[in-house]
């Protein structure tokens, strides 16, 4: 038994605290453990060995969270699937992952997937039904020694990849810093458990004992109807969502519990994060994390805001250096930089190990420790041998009248590399400009060679299940 298991098993036996709200009605720990019970029950019959490799077709339901716990309780790995793309990418997830078991919601066991792998085995997750319909082939069974999860990243900039991440470092994560809740204090939990917030979500209910709101996914009527009624101090808000918040425009004495919103997950907009803090007097905070990390190394606190004020304005926070450490280097002498300067981010992360890892992130770490982010180095578009950072062309087009927010990309060109291209999105009753007025507009504020050569306006940005901007269908949008 691992130290991720062992504590889910005592977690659990805690059984009248609230576990996940759903639909509007609490599920204590008992009710919680009595379905991963069954489950561990039916992943007992298939005879796995440790590590052995579970799909999770993962809704924000009961059922794919406690089939979830349940193979960590078991000291299997769990790779959660995407359950929002189309049945033939699932599928072909599915037959690509060369699972042991699946386990989903009977809506989402469709013909096109019960026939992906014919090898594993199927377990329905729904409380109502859940069971084993399909036991497994035994033959080229795949386990993943010592890993507790497959997490796949993003796949904003290209085909997500699956990262292992180990029970002792996965247990690391979630009682790093951890503070006891108060009674009533509840995590409010939108993102898709396929990622690692909602897998760090539910995760946190089995080892810490949280209490989470489990929203199908976010809107923003169930994300205020949430705070409305459990008054959280602090509140997460990534960008995207936070603009669909102020679009909405609910009144101050909805957040009036809220001392502090957490946004991350994908690049701050600092001038909306202003205009948030001045209408619901909130402080906003950056955060800093990835898949490779298992979790964030760096955040705002409010601390930080009383102790700095606006001299840490758009940082991400500070570094936690009992988490990490990190290093900018120069991305052609591989040198580092002198705190301040801008260049590749490297960092160290001991719940992972000694190994320093380089990212593709652009990036500065001042004298204090507070870490900047300049954008995404692979995402920087090289037109004729100019560098171009997609978020500084996207600031300039979010001050255009009526933009709600902006994608930019670099589209291939034989001559020149690459060009960068714009959709903007328009929020709601706002005139919809041309693409030549929005081009002007671009080349009045800009360096002529960043300067976007197309851009079109849209009724919505394309999209990932987490709400980030996807680049790749940007591109597809100037085909």
């Amino acid at each position: 038994m691992s130290i991720l298991s062992d504590t889910i098993e005592q977690t659990l036996a805690v059984g009248q605290a609230n576990a996940f709200e759903i639909d509007g009605r609490w599920v204590s720990r008992a009710e919680t453990n009595e379905h991963v019970a069954a489950l561990r029950r039916a992943l007992r019959t298939f005879s796995l060995p440790p590590g052995g490799r579970v799909g999770v077709i993962a809704r924000n339901r009961l059922g794919p969270a406690a089939a979830m716990i349940a193979a960590m309780a078991e000291d299997l790995c769990v790779a959660p699937l995407n359950p929002f793309q189309s049945a033939a990418s699932l599928a072909s997830d599915v037959a690509r992952l060369e699972l042991s078991a699946l386990i989903g919601e009977p809506v989402d066991l469709v013909p096109d997937i019960l026939v992906a792998d014919p090898a594993c085995g199927i377990i329905t997750s729904h409380p109502a039904a859940s069971g084993v319909m399909r036991k497994p082939a035994f033959q080229g069974l795949r386990a993943d020694l010592n890993t507790a999860l497959l997490l796949p990243t993003s796949g904003t900039t290209g085909a997500p990849k699956r990262v292992p991440i180990r029970p002792d470092t996965w247990h690391a994560t979630l009682t790093a810093g951890a503070r006891p809740k108060s009674d009533g204090d509840v995590v409010i939990q939108y993102s898709p458990l396929a990622h690692i917030a909602g897998a760090l979500t539910v995760s946190g209910m089995a080892v810490r004992g949280d209490a989470v709101v489990l929203l199908e996914k976010f809107s923003v009527e169930g994300w205020l109807d949430a705070v409305r009624r459990y008054r959280p101090k602090t509140a997460s808000l990534p960008p995207t969502m936070m603009r669909m918040v102020m679009t909405a425009a609910p009144v101050p004495s909805d957040l009036a519990s809220v001392e502090v919103v957490m946004s991350g997950q994908s690049p701050v907009d600092w001038e909306l994060a202003r205009a948030f803090e001045a209408k619901y007097g909130v402080i906003v905070c950056g955060n800093y994390g990835a898949t490779e990390f298992c979790g964030p190394i760096a955040a705002g606190t409010a601390e930080h805001r009383r102790e700095f004020g606006d001299r840490k304005w758009g940082s991400v926070g500070r570094l936690r250096r009992d988490l990490a450490n990190a290093r900018i280097v120069d991305p052609q002498t591989n040198l580092e930089m002198p705190p301040g300067e801008a260049g590749i981010l490297e960092v160290q992360v001991f719940r992972i190990g000694p190994d320093w890892m380089r990212t593709s992130d652009l990036a500065a770490l001042d004298s204090d420790d507070f870490l900047y982010i300049h954008g995404r180095a692979d995402d920087a578009i090289m037109r004729g041998g100019f560098k171009i950072l997609p978020e500084t062309v996207a600031d300039v087009l979010r001050s255009f009248p009526g933009v709600a927010d902006v994608g930019v990309a670099g589209l291939p060109d034989e001559r020149l590399g690459a060009v960068p291209v714009a959709a903007v999105e328009m929020t709601r009753g706002a005139s919809i400009p041309t693409e030549a007025e929005l081009i002007a507009f671009a080349r009045a504020r800009l360096l002529t060679y960043q300067a976007p050569v197309r851009a079109l306006a849209v009724h919505a940005l394309p999209r990932t299940p987490t709400l980030k901007i996807d680049r790749r269908a940007l591109l597809a949008l100037f085909d």
